[in-house]
């Protein structure tokens, strides 16, 4: 994000807090990408991607059961829709191994 200009920033910063505000409004993937939610976003009239993966209900449920309310999520890419979920995959891959 270093390299984009501050109105886009701005336009993440926004659709990340409104992924973390409604977590169950992505769309869950299939297959190589089990796991990952996918949500989309508008900026200047281009519909961007974020794909993320939140973490497994027990380590929620574990937070909430001290006390601590919490959500936290692994974001893994930003991006227009060409190539997007092939560069994923190829990310999402690469970690795994």
């Amino acid at each position: 994000m270093k390299k984009q200009h501050k109105p886009f920033k701005a336009a993440i910063e926004d659709a990340v807090e409104a992924v973390l505000a409604n977590p169950a409004a992505g769309e869950f993937k299939k297959g190589d990408l089990q796991g990952i939610q996918v949500f989309k976003f508008k900026f200047q009239r281009v519909e961007y991607l974020i794909a993320c993966r939140f973490p497994a209900d027990s380590a929620i449920s574990s937070a909430v059961a001290v006390g601590i309310e919490m959500l936290s999520a692994d974001f893994y890419k930003i991006g227009v829709h060409e190539n997007f979920y092939d560069e994923l995959k190829l990310y999402v891959n690469a970690m795994k191994g």
